[in-house]
């Protein structure tokens, strides 16, 4: 065997060697580039998640105070409402003109079945107004009931002088109402005591809110 042909074995030999360690460094090489790559993408959406998780808690925060907002907002746009303002002002009216039995002088109107046009156009009209407000500031009860305003949100629009509008005009003309839907039938003793109980629940709802109103006043 000649040196030149063992030369070149040697050679091939080392060229297989150096390929087959070329081939094991690339490989090692490609495992740990995916393997890093994996994890990188792991923390990615882990990082992710959690920024979902918190972009929901935050979502599921804002829209209840969203929809508290929208409901307040709406409730002091109704209440500065112009036919709001000449319902109470009627009624304030009509306590005026009859300072000492302008319930029972209400009562008669409702009652009477056959009063002139002009008495009946101003019973319609009176019920109308009575109707209104009482309907509204009973609707403020309602939603605090529900959880969607509160009385101390109340107390930064009504004070004392809206509790005693409803327990001196507001509450008196509710009692003629039904008293007169009594008087002709129309409600039950059950109905009469169930619309009592629940103005004594408007009253205290609005003697709170008047007491809140002091605090809000002198918070500075």
């Amino acid at each position: 065997m000649s040196n030149r042909f063992v030369r070149h074995r040697i050679d091939q030999l080392d060229n297989t060697r150096s390929s087959d360690s070329f081939t094991s460094r690339s490989w090692v090489f490609s495992a740990r580039f995916w393997t890093a790559l994996s994890s990188i993408a792991a923390l990615a959406a882990t990082v992710f998640a959690g920024w979902a998780a918190w972009e929901n808690h935050n979502s599921a925060m804002e829209a209840p105070r969203a929809t508290r907002a929208a409901v307040w907002m709406q409730t002091l746009s109704e209440y500065a409402s112009p036919e709001m303002l000449d319902a109470m002002k009627e009624l304030r009216s009509w306590q005026q003109q009859h300072p000492a039995d302008f319930a029972e002088q209400f009562e008669v109107l409702l009652v009477n079945d056959g009063p002139s046009i002009e008495q009946r156009e101003l019973a319609d009209r009176l019920d109308a107004d009575r109707r209104r407000v009482s309907s509204f500031f009973s609707k403020v009860v309602t939603l605090d009931k529900m959880g969607v305003l509160s009385g101390n949100e109340a107390a930064l629009s009504w004070d004392v002088a809206t509790y005693d509008y409803i327990k001196d005009l507001i509450g008196p003309m509710e009692h003629a109402k039904v008293d007169s839907m009594r008087r002709k039938g129309l409600v039950t003793a059950a109905q009469v005591a169930e619309a009592d109980r629940g103005e004594d629940v408007v009253f205290r709802f609005y003697a709170r809110v008047a007491e809140a109103h002091k605090l809000v006043r002198i918070s500075p």
